[in-house]
């Protein structure tokens, strides 16, 4: 996994979060990084060289913000060779104190499970049903495998806080089919000029099915890809356009807008 390591003016941005999710098991707190690298056996030194080399980054990026040798994440130049251009909570020192998660992958959703009729009703392996299985496990009176029962009686003099409750489309995995550059594409391949797609506007992305988290990480990456490929077209479309005024020959390009 990874480490998500907040410091301490960053921690008080989000001290709720902090605070929950310390309070689930998944986030701890550390007087330093020294503490937290002799916890994992991690070198100190090369905690501090790293935050070392992003405390000069970021100064690069604040005195040259255009000036960096690689792409930006998001467009423009960057100083560091990921592309990263925003800085903020600065300086990281290794004295300070650290809200630090472990980041690991996890199931997002399990496609497998006991195979069910149109009723809910469990069946076997000869396709025949479980009859009195609980949901949960056990037996139960209720035809549906409910066991556990709060707040009773139920009344209709009773005050009842009510919603509606309707299937949603939790994520639609297809859509237009694009390109690299996000460039939506024909039945033939053939990218379609002026048009682009991402997130769940577009499909092939995830295969047959997306890991969890996924969904943001395509919108972000393939909505900022749209995002350039779409100034890129309209500016050379701009510049052609231009050009056909200055030859005389614009009136046509004129009248399309």
């Amino acid at each position: 996994g990874f480490f998500l390591c907040l410091n301490s003016k960053s921690s008080k941005e989000i001290e709720w979060h902090c605070k929950h999710y310390k309070g689930r098991g998944i986030m701890k707190s550390y007087k330093s990084m020294e503490e937290f690298a002799a916890e994992y056996k991690i070198p100190l030194e090369n905690i501090a060289a790293t935050f070392k080399d992003y405390n000069e980054l970021a100064d690069k990026q604040a005195k040259d913000p255009e000036g960096g040798p690689y792409e930006a994440y998001g467009g423009g130049k960057a100083w560091d060779k990921w592309g990263k251009k925003f800085y903020h909570n600065l300086p990281l020192e290794t004295s300070d104190q650290f809200h630090i998660a472990i980041v690991t992958p996890v199931i997002h959703y399990c496609m497998g499970g006991l195979k069910i009729n149109a009723g809910a009703e469990c069946m076997n392996a000869s396709d025949k049903v479980i009859g009195g299985l609980a949901y949960g496990g056990g037996k139960a009176w209720d035809k549906w495998g409910k066991k556990f029962y709060h707040n009773l009686p139920l009344e209709t003099s009773d005050q009842f806080h009510i919603a509606i409750v309707t299937p949603v489309i939790h994520y639609c995995m297809g859509g237009l089919k694009i390109n690299a550059g996000a460039e939506c594409m024909n039945a033939s391949d053939k990218v379609i000029g002026g048009l682009y797609g991402s997130g769940e506007a577009a499909g092939g992305i995830h295969g047959s099915n997306r890991l969890g988290g996924n969904s943001l990480l395509d919108c972000v990456v393939f909505g900022r890809v749209s995002g350039r490929s779409a100034a890129k077209f309209f500016t050379s479309q701009n510049i052609k356009f231009i050009e056909s005024v200055k030859a005389g020959t614009g009136a046509g390009a004129a009248a399309k807008l």
